[in-house]
């Protein structure tokens, strides 16, 4: 893979982190946190600010019990390369993807979770997920989204503002490992 020159991130607390050699003593709880409650689902194109933490907490509480912390940290790495529309994913193409991947891996050991992240339980609650948010946050949205012929998990949906930060930070600290 092509190396670029600078290709680097400052993150909330300070940590300057390479994109092609990310470390799991990069990955901080508050960067999370912070990144996660300030980036907006659907490239913000929604009824109301929808965070992407609002979205991991839900997911947490939906998940099964021992899926919780796969739940809560399935899109983590988006505090570190934004959300990015699935359909814009398969453009950006593979390097795109091994950043994240560098991130989603780091996130995994951090957090002593087996990589991947997502596992299939996870993936189908996340495609359910989808059908609610996009009923509650895109009411003019047009059919045809691959994730059409599932059932809704039948979340309610509400703005939460910045109450995100906090309420994710507080559970992912209950996610770190005793030794971090």
């Amino acid at each position: 893979m092509e190396q670029y020159a600078d290709a680097w991130m400052e993150t909330y607390t300070g940590k300057r982190i390479d994109y092609f050699n990310v470390r799991p003593e990069d990955i901080t709880v508050e960067d999370i946190a912070r990144g996660l409650s300030n980036t907006a689902r659907f490239t913000g194109q929604t009824r109301f600010f929808y965070s992407v933490a609002q979205h991991s907490i839900l997911m947490f509480h939906y998940a099964a019990l021992e899926d919780r912390a796969r739940a809560l940290l399935h899109d983590a790495a988006e505090a570190y390369v934004c959300d990015i529309p699935r359909p814009l994913k398969h453009i950006l193409g593979a390097t795109y993807a091994a950043i994240e991947e560098n991130f989603e891996r780091a996130i995994a050991v951090r957090f002593g979770l087996e990589y991947p992240i997502k596992n299939a339980a996870i993936a189908e609650l996340d495609n359910r997920i989808l059908l609610d948010e996009r009923k509650a946050l895109m009411p003019n949205s047009a059919k045809g989204w691959a994730i059409d012929g599932l059932t809704p998990l039948g979340v309610h949906i509400e703005p939460w503002g910045s109450g995100a930060w906090g309420s994710l930070r507080s559970l992912l600290r209950q996610m770190e490992p005793s030794d971090a």
